[in-house]
């Protein structure tokens, strides 16, 4: 058991030397993703994984905010030639967004905006939907509302463009209404609420 343990390590730190060598170019980690011996694909996918968070680990220890982007377009190009799992992007995504100020969150989240076509398909859609709906909703509460009324409405507009009407997390479907908001409306119009 201690072997594995152990080869499992190699093999994370050798990912991560991959990932760092690669810089950004996502078939030559697939060449080199077919290289490792001694696992199978699933736990090269595992293993692959946490050696993409070890990689951010380290970026965001040394503040390369430059990094963060190359690396989440390197794990989206890799989940799809399918050298690693599609949740791997919303993981990275989650991390980054967790650890940097609300400045670097806004450059980070203009890479997002842009991915919009790659979050709608099939197979990333399936798997990130509630992370990504996670994500901006954590986000959306450490934003000040008077403050970052932009970049909360840039948030909220990825969202609309992200989930379909008929998505049913917006959706009210059990009817359940606040009665105890009441509006009161004035009936004639000529009145007025001072009288003299």
């Amino acid at each position: 058991m201690a072997k594995e343990k152990v080869g499992s390590l190699e093999h994370r730190e050798y990912f991560a030397s991959c990932i760092e060598e690669c810089k950004g170019d996502a078939e030559r980690l697939q060449v080199l993703f077919g290289e490792a011996v001694g696992i199978n694909n699933t736990d090269k996918k595992s293993i692959l994984e946490q050696a993409f968070r070890d990689v951010l680990r380290n970026c965001l220890q040394r503040s390369e905010v430059e990094r963060y982007t190359e690396l989440m377009g390197l794990s989206i190009s890799s989940a799809q030639l399918g050298i690693c799992y599609h949740t791997v992007p919303f993981l990275l995504l989650s991390d980054i967004l967790d650890c940097v100020t609300l400045d670097i969150c806004e450059k980070v989240f203009e890479f997002v905006e842009g991915q919009v076509p790659v979050w709608t398909q099939p197979s990333f859609y399936s798997s990130g939907k509630i992370l990504l709906l996670r994500m901006c909703n954590d986000l959306l509460r450490r934003l000040s509302s008077t403050q970052n009324t932009v970049f909360c409405g840039r948030i909220q507009m990825f969202l609309a463009r992200l989930f379909p009407l008929s998505e049913k997390s917006a959706l009210n479907l059990m009817s359940h209404f606040n009665l105890e908001n009441v509006t009161t409306y004035r009936t004639d119009p000529n009145c007025s609420e001072e009288k003299e």
